[in-house]
């Protein structure tokens, strides 16, 4: 019997080490995800901002250097590449790129090779001559502009769009954080005979557009002096925290910028309208519903419009059939905490930056943090909340059982296109319980 049970046990063992054997193989067999790669260009002989598209492959960071001398020359680029992010807010290494067309897989390696990341108030500069500086092919499903500008610098243009023009996009995602149109102070106001004199953008087929934080500044269009956004098949639009100031509609509505409507839904927030005109209604903004088929939804949430030039003039227009329009003028002030639930809640009160280290200070209700035991996961914002904890890649966030500060990420490992650090409260098996934390802007260097 003592035989035939140590001839059990071996053959179990044998087979469970066979199992692990096919179980590593497979493992090593099975593809992994290819790094995203980041591509140089601008200042610094750091080679050419259309260069780096044609270069670019599905994922790509590419990276215009901030300079001093006016910004890149695009070249009228077009983007055919899907999936790519456009970061700005870098500067070459003091003695120039290693290499004209310098590449890497991580901010830590551009780290060391010497450049410097001067953090999302640090923008980098396009412009291009008689077309939109940077154009969307309509085959775009995602694209993510971040700490970029775009210089309008052509009264000759006959386009739409004189920073960025994307249209016909179908079931696209357009992420825009921290960016700027405008024309130069020194130059005299230019135009365009198109529409939308920052951005002109014709999304279709439930498509996302994004804008958050972003100045439109002393443009001028036909139509949509500051932008002009075409909203249809179902598609969804926010913006927020616009300044949209000093722009022109020289042929019709939306002076500031035109909306319109065939079926959709737009939410514009904490924003500020002034100083636009138009020859049009809308002198700051015009909202239009086009048509009464599918849902047309306009909601407006903190923003502000500046008094009407004019008495005949009418800052805010908004027109059309079947539209659900709200204007909520008066959002009442609430405590930081007051959206979250009772208890447990983590929340970042203040996050700085010490050299390349981000520094943040935090507070707790309802738990001390501790490992093992009920703690706190930090992440960056290209990490959905639903995956900044199990059973996601551990690899997405940061475990916390400390005291403040907190002072675990830095520019190093600050993922392409990160804007923000956020927390949340964790359970000892790290899983993730959601509406329980905040996410906070990532700051620059602190002045000198």
């Amino acid at each position: 019997m003592a035989h035939t049970r140590t001839a059990s046990h071996t053959t179990r063992l044998l087979s469970g080490l066979a199992i692990l054997a096919l179980l590593f193989a497979a493992l090593l067999a099975a593809p992994t995800a290819e790094a995203l790669r980041s591509r140089s260009s601008g200042a610094g002989n750091c080679g050419d901002f259309l260069d780096a598209i044609n270069a670019a492959d599905p994922g790509d960071v590419l990276i215009p250097m901030v300079d001093n001398d006016g910004g890149r020359n695009t070249l009228q680029s077009v983007i055919t590449v899907d999936d790519l992010t456009i970061e700005g807010g870098w500067t070459p290494p003091p003695s120039n790129c290693p290499d004209p067309n310098f590449s890497t897989e991580t901010p830590a390696e551009l780290l060391a090779a010497g450049f410097n990341y001067q953090g999302l108030d640090a923008r980098s500069h396009l412009f291009t001559f008689g077309a939109p500086a940077v154009r969307i092919d309509d085959a775009i499903k995602k694209l993510t502009v971040i700490n970029t500008s775009f210089r309008v610098v052509d009264s000759n243009m006959t386009q739409n769009g004189g920073g960025l023009s994307g249209t016909d996009m179908f079931s696209a995602t357009i992420s825009m954080a921290r960016v700027g149109f405008y024309v130069d102070q020194d130059d005299a106001p230019l135009s365009i005979s198109g529409s939308g004199g920052g951005v002109d953008l014709d999304i279709d087929g439930g498509s996302r557009g994004t804008i958050d934080g972003a100045t439109f500044e002393r443009l001028r269009a036909a139509t949509g002096g500051g932008f002009e956004i075409v909203v249809r098949g179902g598609s969804h639009v926010t913006l927020k925290n616009l300044v949209v100031r000093n722009n022109h509609a020289e042929g019709g509505s939306g002076g500031g910028g035109r909306i319109i409507i065939h079926s959709g839904y737009v939410t514009i927030t904490d924003s500020l309208f002034e100083g636009n005109t138009a020859t049009g209604p809308g002198s700051q903004l015009s909202i239009e519903r086009v048509g009464t088929t599918g849902p047309a939804a306009a909601t407006l949430i903190n923003t502000t419009f500046g008094a009407a030039p004019a008495l005949v003039d009418i800052p805010l227009s908004v027109t059309g059939s079947g539209l659900i329009y709200k204007n909520l003028r008066h959002r009442l002030a609430f405590s930081q905490l007051a959206s979250f639930p009772a208890t447990p809640r983590a929340i970042i009160t203040d996050l700085t930056r010490v050299g390349n280290t981000y520094r943040a200070t935090f507070i707790t209700d309802g738990f001390t943090p501790a490992l093992p035991g009920q703690h706190v996961h930090f992440f960056y914002d290209t990490v959905p909340p639903s995956q900044a904890g199990i059973p996601a890649p551990s690899s997405n966030w940061f475990v916390y059982g400390s005291s403040v500060p907190f002072t675990q990420a830095t520019v190093a490992n600050r993922p392409f296109g990160a804007t923000k650090l956020c927390i949340l409260v964790a359970n000892p098996n790290h899983s993730v319980i959601q509406g329980t934390g905040n996410c906070v802007t990532l700051p620059s260097l602190p002045s000198s």
